[in-house]
């Protein structure tokens, strides 16, 4: 049990023989010996416990909230868990563990999924199938008509406008997973968060600010300053924000966004309706009338540019070898964007 104290122990042995050992011995080096010592605690009094009912067993409760209170990023507790999975030499009762202390921390799904997004497709098998795990368990969780709702693709959405809200990447290993897991909702989530829908909201700031400054130089500075003291945006600053929600917008209008928009659900909605056709042998309805609306459609996304409309057809059409077009593939293959180019080629085999 003590093994998971001596992390650091372990490294200095550790010889970098192939890629995966590499990228264990990274991830095992943000082990935090104080949280790493609480989840090894936690476990030991699983050991102790003839009920294997924990959600309701008090000393396990206790040592649970512990370990949730062993640091204010409740995030950090998450990727914690996955670096314990990869330590070398771990009882594998242990490692089946992990996904139970989890679920017993009952951390907002959005804490965990920023945490191990990262690791979908890590070269650890522990580590991926453990994250894997958590993320399709995540997926079927929730039930409703909402297209988003549906598998739980909602809390996706949260993560993504809010990677980009803070200009941080949102991790290939997270797109690769929930296009091939649903095209169809990625494809919502994708355009749904999209930094131009924030692009009204940036340009109503930009005017409040211009107002505002304007007639902060109409009044007294110095008395404001001490009623209010402000930090101004200066020139130069409001026009670099308004040169990128320019190309974030690309110049279109709002209205001429919203008709986009509206044209890509109509384009998942009819693609989703051949499939469904398809599967459920409506083969005459199929063949006549949605097959060829569904490829114009889906020529018509390969057109776009933002790239999360291309990776939904090259995806589709790596799923559904019915709906592939040569000429669109030809193109895809050479596409800008790695993860299109790649699912193209997939999709062309």
């Amino acid at each position: 049990m003590n093994r998971i104290l001596v992390v650091g122990a372990i490294l200095a042995f550790c010889t970098p023989c192939t890629g995966q050992e590499s990228g264990v011995e990274n991830l095992l080096a943000q082990a935090e010996p104080a949280i790493q010592g609480q989840l090894n605690q936690v476990l030991e009094t699983f050991e102790t416990q003839t009920s294997g009912d924990f959600g309701s067993n008090v000393v396990v409760f206790q040592e649970i909230q512990k370990l949730k209170e062993s640091t204010a990023d409740k995030g950090e507790i998450a990727k914690q868990i996955a670096i314990f999975v990869a330590t070398p030499g771990l009882d594998e009762r242990q490692r089946l563990m992990a996904p139970v202390v989890l679920q017993l921390l009952q951390l907002q799904p959005k804490i965990v999924i920023r945490a191990l997004a990262p690791h979908l497709d890590s070269e650890n098998e522990h580590v991926r199938s453990f994250v894997r795990d958590w993320f399709q368990g995540h997926d079927v969780c929730a039930e409703g008509p909402s297209t988003l709702l549906a598998l739980n693709y909602a809390d996706y959405l949260d993560y993504v406008r809010g990677q980009l809200n803070r200009n941080e990447e949102v991790p290939t290993a997270f797109i690769k997973y929930i296009y091939e897991r649903s095209p169809e909702r990625a494809l919502i989530v994708f355009n749904y968060a999209n930094p131009i829908l924030h692009a009204e909201t940036v340009a109503r700031l930009l005017e409040m600010q211009k107002k505002f400054k304007a007639d902060w130089q109409k009044r007294e500075k110095a008395e404001l300053d001490k009623r209010f003291p402000l930090k101004m945006m200066s020139e130069q600053e409001i026009n670099e924000l308004q040169k990128r929600v320019d190309r974030q917008t690309n110049k279109l209008t709002l209205e001429e966004r919203k008709q986009q928009w509206r044209e890509v659900h109509l384009a998942e909605h009819l693609v989703s309706h051949a499939i469904w056709l398809k599967e459920n042998d409506y083969e005459v309805r199929f063949y006549k009338t949605a097959l060829p609306e569904a490829n114009e459609q889906l020529e018509n996304l390969s057109k776009h540019d933002g790239w999360w409309d291309r990776l939904y057809v090259a995806e589709i059409m790596r799923q559904h070898r019915e709906l592939r077009q040569i000429e669109v593939l030809e193109k895809l293959n050479q596409d800008s964007n790695a993860l299109v180019s790649k699912s193209a080629k997939a999709a062309s085999r």
